[in-house]
């Protein structure tokens, strides 16, 4: 095995490792929507299963197990549909997501039985019509492969223009970090399976020969640690809160021209405020907050909720300190403990970690979280929750 197998071997191991381990942590963590979590960890593994495959080529596999290597060409197939399965259940509240949407997967599922079938029984001559036309056809196939991916890809950057078409100003700013990573995840997503597709097509004319191509390969791995660093980094765009503002059902009353009507008194921008309007003014953030819970989204900040109440961002600053003597991320961080105490009360979220309570609670990071924790509560999160169990 040469100097550039070997770094391959490193990498493609690496990979595995690291799919392993962010699939497994989406699939069993504890969110808002797992549907959406779902998908993600099944599109991680399908990664993961591509780079044992390729690891497994250069063992054993391609001469013991033959039916499974082939698999490994098929499986492009299933990238398009689950990356759209996963935009599409971010973007839909649960009870709006119809499971039929698995019908996307049926091709890959029904030429992987096709193709096993042939494999495994050749001597079982399957009619014409049950073998897909570009199966036997390499230059084909992977053409087919290619407008797979790239319809998948349109279609779900289609969804994110049609989901910001239905969102006002101030939501669009709420939700724009979740929906620049859902663009970046297509677009990295788009150009490594179209590599990794091409990668394929070329081994299969060249081998023996030109393996280095298998270094391609190497962008699964480096995908998959993308997406890891994005979650460690960034851990609230896994979070998404959009639909909670979409759903809302405001009272007639308080539409006007589909937006929420806002108190005369809070519309002030170039006169200091008296004490009965910065209590107006707080007034309505209050009940902004306890109503929609603005304060789970951990990138919310002072200038999306002042775009909210239609107020200037010193004004809404002013109330806060003013009148609760409070600064912005005080205010704030004590919704979010409020909430991640209730959630750690509730037996319904008793299988729940305390990563998952913080993160639910709209913080970014433990840290923040134990620290607010313990400043509002003078307690732990973990002693507060034991505390909880051995009162029952």
């Amino acid at each position: 095995m040469d100097y550039l197998n070997i770094v391959n071997v490193i990498i493609i191991v690496a990979g595995i490792l690291q799919g392993i381990i962010l699939s497994m942590l989406f699939f069993i963590r504890k969110c808002n929507n797992k549907t959406a979590n779902f998908f993600l960890a099944l599109f991680i593994f399908t990664l993961t299963v591509q780079l044992v495959l390729k690891l497994a080529t250069k063992v054993w596999l391609l001469h013991e197990l033959n039916f499974a290597y082939w698999m490994s060409y098929e499986i492009p197939f299933l990238h398009g549909p689950l990356l759209y399965c996963y935009i599409k259940s971010t973007l839909t509240p649960l009870r709006l997501f119809k499971w039929n949407n698995l019908l996307h997967l049926i091709p890959f599922f029904y030429i992987l039985l096709v193709k096993t079938m042939s494999t495994i029984l050749p001597d079982l001559h399957l009619p014409e019509f049950f073998m897909p036309f570009f199966v036997s056809q390499p230059i084909l196939h992977g053409v087919v492969q290619l407008i797979s991916i790239v319809v998948y890809s349109l279609a779900s950057i289609r969804l994110i223009e049609r989901y910001k078409t239905g969102l006002k100003q101030e939501e669009l700013i709420i939700n724009l970090v979740q929906l620049k990573w859902l663009k970046q995840c297509i677009q990295v997503v788009l150009f490594s399976v179209i590599g990794i597709i091409i990668a394929i097509k070329v081994l299969w004319f060249v081998y023996p020969a030109h393996t280095n191509w298998r270094l391609v390969f190497s962008g699964l791995t480096i995908l998959i640690y993308w997406i890891s660093y994005k979650a460690l980094s960034n851990p609230g765009i896994f979070h998404f809160h959009s639909n909670e503002l979409k759903l809302v059902d405001y009272p007639s009353h308080q539409i006007m021209n589909n937006n929420i009507e806002v108190t005369s008194t809070v519309k002030y921008y170039n006169s200091r405020l008296g004490e009965d309007q910065l209590s107006d003014i707080l007034s309505s953030l209050e009940e902004l907050m306890e109503q929609h819970k603005l304060y789970t989204d951990p990138q919310i900040t002072i200038e999306l909720l002042s775009l909210r109440l239609k107020i200037s961002r010193h004004h809404l600053s002013q109330a806060i300190n003013d009148k609760l003597n409070k600064n912005f991320n005080e205010f704030i961080n004590e919704y979010r403990v409020k909430e991640a105490m209730r959630l750690l009360k509730d037996t319904q979220f008793d299988q729940y970690t305390i990563a998952s309570i913080a993160y639910s609670s709209g913080f970014n990071s433990l840290a923040s979280f134990n620290n607010s924790f313990k400043k509002y509560s003078g307690i732990t999160p973990s002693g507060f929750k034991k505390e909880r169990l051995s009162a029952h």
